[in-house]
């Protein structure tokens, strides 16, 4: 790793240097739609983001009464190649996802096919191992499964492994619920399970549900609540999903 380390700098400061000096040669920084005051604001301060290095793409959709105020795009999807972003264009939303999460798990809670205070591996065999065998479902939600810090050598993933591998669902959820903890589960303080949540909860609804973890998702909380095409439970088959 100590190559690559001694190499990033070097990496983003000419990455970086090529953004400003694109962006610099009158290239159109932001795209607007609507016009409106605000959306003129949100465009000066995406513009100053762009031209100092500080982002890569952005965009922002605001909407006032029902009414859609300011929607304005800028910069590329890609690091590697020149792929402008448009009001089109996807979005990880990290964190704001957990929520989704946890509110899958809460739909089977609520139908009586899972309990707050089973353990997870009642449902989900493969977890019950290196002592998580105690972890209850309401340890989980209460980020208290003991696996957050999946990230880092010898872990799940080290960071070297390929794209494909974070996006396989089975294995990921198979080496989550097999690894061994990071901190004490269940009985120590809560550890933010930032990036390991969704397929905590997605692995454990998995084996309860009749669905898959995105179709549950998509029947239970998008079409309900009629948030189709602004919340995607999967990444669109004709997506440029390597963007």
């Amino acid at each position: 790793h100590s190559t690559v380390d001694s190499m990033y700098p070097v990496a983003r400061s000419v990455l970086k240097s090529e953004m400003q000096q694109r962006w610099s040669l009158g290239r159109q920084l932001v795209f607007s739609v609507t016009g409106m005051p605000l959306e003129q604001r949100i465009a000066e301060m995406f513009t100053e983001l762009l031209v100092g290095g500080n982002t890569l793409g952005v965009a922002a959709a605001v909407y006032l009464n029902g009414t859609l105020v300011a929607n304005c795009t800028a910069g590329d999807v890609s690091p590697v190649r020149a792929s402008p972003v448009s009001p089109d264009s996807l979005f990880n939303v990290f964190g704001c996802g957990n929520a989704l999460s946890a509110l899958s798990v809460h739909c089977l809670l609520d139908t009586g096919a899972l309990s707050l205070n089973e353990s997870v591996s009642r449902y989900w065999n493969q977890f019950g191992c290196h002592n998580k065998e105690g972890v209850t479902v309401r340890d989980l939600l209460e980020h208290r499964g003991g696996v957050s810090a999946f990230v880092g050598r010898s872990r799940v993933w080290d960071g070297s492994a390929p794209l494909s591998e974070l996006t396989s669902w089975d294995l990921m959820t198979s080496r989550l619920a097999t690894m061994k903890p990071t901190e004490k589960p269940k009985d120590g303080p809560p550890a933010c399970h930032a990036l390991s949540f969704g397929w905590l909860c997605g692995g454990l609804t998995d084996r309860v549900a009749q669905a898959s973890y995105p179709i549950l998702l998509q029947e239970q909380i998008v079409d309900p609540l009629c948030l189709t095409g602004h919340i995607l439970p999967m990444v669109p088959p004709n997506s440029n999903a390597q963007d």
